[in-house]
């Protein structure tokens, strides 16, 4: 998601080499820090080790993803749609569920809509300020 999101404010194509069926979990980056601190708050309460999934618990396929994407920037993202022999090596269904720690993934996950609009504001900020 976050190469659509630069090369969208790049104003360059995105490459798409999957089925738009296929199903992944996309997790904001900064939800992704909320998980791992209260992992790390709890490891360090309980000790030991443990092996944890983070994830949004919100699959989402690609077409679903790129329709979202549109909402968001008021048009479709420039894509490029195609095939490739590796493709076939990309797991249909990539939807993760924690079964350890439940309790820590109980945050307000950011919604994905706005999670594509703050990344697509950073991104913009980032590339004027390299530009200038």
């Amino acid at each position: 998601m976050s190469q659509i999101c630069a090369n969208h404010v790049r104003r360059s194509p995105s490459s798409i080499w999957v089925s738009l069926d296929t199903i992944r979990d996309y997790l904001y980056a900064p939800d992704a820090g909320t998980l791992v601190r209260d992992s790390m708050v709890r490891l360090r309460a309980e000790g030991g080790f443990v092996i944890k999934i983070l994830g949004s618990g919100r699959p989402m396929s690609i077409a679903t993803l790129i329709g979202e994407t549109k909402r968001v920037l008021g048009r479709k993202p420039d894509l490029l749609l195609g095939g490739s022999p590796n493709a076939r090596y990309q797991v249909r269904d990539l939807s993760v569920r924690s079964i350890r720690w439940v309790e820590v993934d109980q945050i307000a996950f950011t919604p994905f809509g706005v999670g594509v609009a703050a990344t697509i504001a950073d991104l913009r900020l980032r590339f004027m300020g390299s530009s200038a």
